[in-house]
């Protein structure tokens, strides 16, 4: 769970990856294996309820020596809580639909969880599929191997995290503006922006801000091609009487996103 902290976000991610979960069903093959099965359900199931209700101690019973005593050796019960929380606040609630395909050899095995998110940003993606490592430790089922995305899973969670980096490119770029720093407009912007904020002069462009500011009112919509995004927002404006929506074009320069046009669609 808690490995440590997106602006907070990657840790934030880390954290739900390790904690999510609810509800689970037991699967119960015909055979001597059935009791490992459940036995196998009922700890991923404890894993991830423990963790997501920031439960430190019971967290890490579910899990084996090495990762208890040292990825979570200097976390703190109030630390690990906090964490929790944040995680759940941001990502929503893990549920856990099933458990499914435990192979079992001897003190070893491996499951597949199956789940998804209620609430938080993750909650877009659907469905989530991961796989689980255990070992058998003094008769009781541990995991070893942490809950780790399948492929699919994996690139979903990349398109949550970049629709949220796009997010924050055009509340910064506004914010930006409102400042009146024609400097750090120049250095967020692209495009045929940055070519209308390089011909202006820090005067004027200050002048032009404090009489018409814009400020978000909220931001509807984010879709994302690629290098380029498309950013749908409301638009609040002292320029006229009611809110405008925005449609703001973003391309993805160096490994950062700037808007590059700013287009008003309606009133």
């Amino acid at each position: 769970m808690p490995y440590p902290n997106r602006k907070a976000i990657a840790p934030v991610a880390a954290v739900m990856l390790a904690i999510g979960g609810a509800a689970a069903y037991f699967l119960l093959r015909p055979d001597n294996s059935s009791r490992a099965d459940s036995e196998i359900t009922a700890v991923i199931e404890s894993h991830h309820r423990d963790g997501q209700n920031g439960d430190l101690q019971k967290f890490k019973a579910t899990l084996c020596t090495p990762l208890s005593e040292f990825e979570f050796a200097t976390m703190t019960d109030a630390q690990f809580k906090a964490v929790a929380k944040r995680s759940v606040e941001v990502d929503g609630r893990f549920v856990l639909d099933r458990v499914e395909d435990i192979k079992i050899s001897g003190d070893r095995a491996t499951a597949i969880e199956i789940g998804h998110n209620e609430g938080g940003r993750l909650a877009e993606i659907g469905e989530e599929r991961r796989t689980v490592g255990l070992n058998k430790i003094e008769g009781t089922w541990k995991i070893c191997n942490l809950p780790t995305d399948d492929p699919a899973t994996t690139e979903k969670k990349k398109l949550v995290e970049t629709k949220a980096e796009v997010h924050d490119a055009v509340e910064n770029y506004f914010e930006l503006q409102s400042e009146g720093d024609l400097v750090a407009m120049i250095r967020a912007s692209c495009g045929e922006l940055r070519e209308l904020f390089a011909g202006m002069e820090p005067e004027a462009f200050a002048d032009a801000m404090a009489r018409t500011p814009e400020r978000i009112k909220s931001i509807d919509e984010v879709t994302v091609t690629g290098d380029a995004a498309k950013v749908t927002a409301t638009v609040d404006s002292e320029a006229v009487p009611e809110p405008v929506v925005a449609v703001v074009s973003l391309t993805n320069e160096a490994y950062q996103w700037k808007p590059c046009k700013v287009e008003i669609i309606a009133s």
